[in-house]
């Protein structure tokens, strides 16, 4: 029998299992390792407060996170667990992130203040990309014809992907976080000085990965129940 976890997973994203298979399987254990802790303490202290079950998606085990919300609505992460990527140069950061939490593959429930919301993923190792990829021609003629210096893209890498087709990098040398938006309509980015306009944005709050995962922790922390006691 499903739980009533799952349940709400399943009436959250109906579309979803339309395309996939997907079989519940049993309560997972959440822990938690100092270096995660230390890494990111607001995360950690998010996923404290989760119910955990693994989840076989075509064959490919995901853990499914779920709170309940102040308002008593269900709301979870949907993460991905792979084995070890070695093919892109993640910085350690993202690398202790994969390794006990997994990628965001979905996310439901949430309220409208929340860097997760309308995404493709988020972290996920075999979804990341080097740099701007099939935007990274259309970006540097574009610097080019407005006189501007492009950024060195192919040292960064792609860590989210909105539905918009929108990019969030991280700097692989500096881990510093922009932005690539060409429509948008936040209120939480400001342009990269020196840059052509509805490229490069940064995030307020989120300079570098570590803060933007842990401002995206924060948010929900705003909104999860709390435990009593």
């Amino acid at each position: 029998m499903n739980s009533q976890n799952f349940i709400d997973f399943q009436t959250a994203l109906k579309p979803f299992f339309r395309w996939e298979h997907v079989v519940e399987l049993s309560e997972r254990p959440i822990t938690i390792s100092a270096a995660f802790q230390r890494v990111f303490p607001q995360l950690s202290s998010l996923l404290s407060l989760a119910h955990a079950r693994n989840i076989v998606i075509n064959s490919e085990l995901h853990t499914l996170y779920t709170w309940e919300r102040a308002d008593r609505k269900p709301c979870g992460w949907l993460c991905k667990n792979e084995e070890p990527i070695l093919d892109l140069p993640f910085i350690p950061s993202h690398q202790i992130l994969l390794n006990e939490m997994g990628g965001i593959r979905e996310s439901y429930g949430s309220n409208e203040k929340d860097l997760a919301l309308n995404h493709h993923f988020l972290f996920i190792g075999s979804r990341c990309e080097t740099g701007l990829v099939s935007r990274t021609k259309f970006y540097e003629e574009l610097c080019r014809e407005q006189g501007y210096q492009p950024l060195k893209t192919r040292g960064m890498v792609t860590f989210a992907l909105e539905a918009s087709g929108n990019r969030t990098l991280y700097d692989i040398a500096s881990e510093m976080v922009l932005l690539y938006a060409t429509d948008h309509n936040f209120n939480f980015v400001t342009p990269v000085p020196d840059q052509p306009e509805f490229t490069f944005y940064t995030i307020h709050g989120a300079d570098t990965f570590t803060e933007y995962v842990e401002l995206l922790a924060r948010q929900w922390l705003e909104f999860v129940k709390k435990e009593e006691g």
